[in-house]
């Protein structure tokens, strides 16, 4: 029996020791694959800076923008907080240049129409206009807005679209009443209309004064590269759990060892 017990004992080291050896390569590859996966998807949006700019392309001279709350139209407010992980794209024009800024953002939309996790803002300068008129200028943003909505519900009805969200929920127009979001992204030339697309750590990665192809592209890369690191992020958790119940299969083993051994 004193003889069993060592062969026993040699025979359960080796098998944990052939566990260890079997199982830590293949894990350090799939991590090693996981992490590359990241990396891949890692584009600092200051690279943008360096980049040859499109047509309609502005240089990105703000690449991180504290995140604020946003209050629409009809008094709401969108915590800033809560919009982590959210793609948000900005809008800002006034009276003579939101149509054409509005324009911009349904084209840019109808690709990537029932995507989760993506905000529309459409920026609204009225810090021209003396506090007292401030309802009648809100009143009259708000007719044009509602419009805008009728005709673009209309439009996708056409085109057959299905959702299940209501289009104010996803395109929210805010009055800038004293510029403070201008003054944010620091716009000089207000004359036209910007666009602005955000990631989801509310990073600038474009700057954008007309619509175009490389508008485009830019939102439907950074929309990608969200689902690529949600992926690392799924993967990497699943890792996590493995090590912890492999481990627990160790202790498992050493446990009954050590009862055998007493």
């Amino acid at each position: 029996m004193k003889r069993m017990i060592p062969n026993f004992l040699y025979i359960l080291l080796a098998l944990i020791f052939s566990l260890t050896c079997f199982a830590h390569p293949a894990m350090a590859q799939h991590e090693s694959a996981g992490a590359g996966q990241a990396a891949a998807t890692d584009q600092p949006a200051a690279e943008l800076q360096g980049e040859l700019l499109g047509p309609g392309q502005a240089p990105v001279t703000i690449t991180d923008v504290p995140r604020f709350d946003i209050k629409d139209l009809y008094g709401r407010v969108i915590a800033g907080k809560d919009l982590e992980g959210w793609i948000v794209l900005y809008c800002f024009g006034n009276e003579d240049t939101a149509e054409q800024g509005i324009s911009w953002i349904k084209k840019l939309t109808l690709p990537h129409f029932n995507a989760e996790g993506i905000l529309y803002v459409i920026v609204a300068d009225t810090s021209k206009y003396h506090k007292a008129l401030f309802p009648m200028v809100k009143k009259q943003a708000k007719g044009a807005y509602e419009e805008n909505l009728a005709d673009y519900t209309k439009e996708l009805a056409e085109k057959g679209y299905e959702y299940n969200f209501k289009l104010e929920d996803r395109y929210i127009m805010t009055l800038d009443t004293g510029a403070a979001v201008f003054d944010l992204f620091q716009i000089e030339d207000r004359k036209i209309p910007h666009v602005f697309i955000m990631d989801g750590s509310h990073t600038v990665r474009g700057h954008f004064t007309e619509y175009n192809e490389d508008a485009a592209k830019l939102l439907s890369d950074v929309i990608a590269e969200r689902a690529a690191q949600k992926l690392a992020d799924e993967y990497q958790l699943t890792m996590n759990v493995r090590k912890r119940q492999m481990w627990k299969r160790y202790a498992l083993i050493g446990g009954v060892a050590w009862l055998l051994i007493k």
